[in-house]
């Protein structure tokens, strides 16, 4: 499973090569580049136990 990561800033903001964020989008893929400007946070992966669906 690939990481995921949301934006967490307060109002839209564009990052060149990336384009425009909103505030509560949807998850994107973990990206590096993005992840370092601290606009961006982690989403820590929620595993299903056997029986959960």
């Amino acid at each position: 499973m690939s990481k995921k990561m949301i934006y967490k800033g307060n109002e839209p903001r564009e990052f060149p090569r990336f384009g425009v964020f909103k505030p509560g989008d949807d998850e994107i893929e973990f990206n590096e580049t993005l992840f370092k400007t601290g606009f961006f946070e982690e989403i820590k992966s929620k595993k299903k136990k056997d029986g959960d669906e």
